[in-house]
């Protein structure tokens, strides 16, 4: 029977089950679950990047389904027909406008039939992670510190101190020749 360790953990303190049982970790997956479905989305959803002059003539052709308006700056719709272009279909498409939408290009659209929606810009993963990120190495910092605190010795400022220890020439030198063949400490 082996000998029982008070000092050794009851699991066999590989790195991954102590890697398995932090916070990190379950964030971790669900950040790289999180991304791998935007990325999906983004692969299904591809749209043609028209020109504003493509549009018109998209629009002209009576091509043109639907269009949002997004931020008054930018046009995202679904062409009647799609449009092949690299041995590729498109339904969707997008294009900025060279300035705010005019009165002119909503009385054509309302004109022609299309239908017309608007929305506010939104913002995705990537700039509300940018955004986070600062406040989230800050916080991580300072939980690092609070650990390295409890870890008892005070720690947390000593990552550049040298270990070594200063000897000084008064200490008593004592050597292996002087203790060998000794059987108790000499008192």
């Amino acid at each position: 029977m082996a000998e029982h360790d008070p000092l050794r953990t009851p699991d066999d303190g590989s790195k991954m089950t102590r890697f398995s049982r932090t916070g990190a970790f379950w964030l971790l997956l669900v950040l790289m679950t999180a991304l791998a479905i935007q990325f999906m989305r983004g692969q299904d959803q591809a749209a043609i990047e028209f020109t504003y002059t493509e549009f018109k003539a998209q629009l002209d052709s009576d091509n043109v389904l639907e269009v949002t308006i997004v931020a008054s700056r930018r046009i995202e719709g679904q062409l009647r027909t799609p449009r092949i272009e690299d041995d590729r279909e498109y339904q969707d498409f997008t294009t900025m406008l060279p300035g705010e939408i005019s009165s002119e290009l909503l009385a054509d659209l309302e004109q022609r039939g299309v239908e017309i929606s608007g929305e506010l810009e939104t913002r995705g993963w990537g700039t509300l992670l940018l955004g986070a990120l600062p406040w989230l190495l800050f916080i991580a910092f300072w939980i690092w510190i609070f650990r390295t605190m409890q870890g008892g010795g005070n720690r947390a400022f000593q990552f550049g101190r040298s270990k070594a220890k200063l000897i000084s020439p008064e200490a008593p030198k004592v050597t292996f020749a002087d203790v060998a063949g000794a059987d108790e400490a000499k008192t």
